[in-house]
């Protein structure tokens, strides 16, 4: 609950109230050999969580990564553009690319749950 609490007090947050959950984007920003990122990692691989966001759109981004992404950005531009300062973190974006909510650092599968469904009110299902 502390992690949550920690995460809370971080996040940015926007009214997403009338925002359909098949159009929003989660850019998850890790990078290799990272044990906070692996263990976020199982988390947005559990089926629970997998079907909680199964009409989003979830793109891993490798924060030191050459790889293109949205366009012509390569993933290390995305992390600069966004801001990135740690790992993991994951951006959940609106369709016009606008920042809703950042959540910064690793949370248990239950608190990740706790954000979606409490936070994204666009994600619905399965809460």
């Amino acid at each position: 609950m502390k992690r949550l609490v920690f995460a809370i007090i971080f996040i940015i947050f926007f009214s997403v109230s009338n925002i359909n959950a098949a159009e929003i984007k989660l850019l998850y920003f890790y990078i290799d050999g990272c044990s906070w990122c692996q263990k976020m990692d199982k988390v947005l691989e559990d089926n629970s969580i997998k079907r909680i966001l199964s009409n989003t759109t979830l793109i891993k981004v490798k924060v030191n990564g050459k790889r293109i992404i949205d366009g012509d950005k390569t993933e290390e531009e995305l992390a600069r553009q966004y801001n990135i300062k740690g790992v993991p973190t994951i951006v959940f974006l609106n369709p016009r690319g606008k920042e809703l909510l950042r959540v910064p650092g690793l949370l248990s599968k239950e608190d990740f749950r706790d954000v979606l469904c409490n936070y994204v009110s666009g994600i619905k299902k399965g809460c």
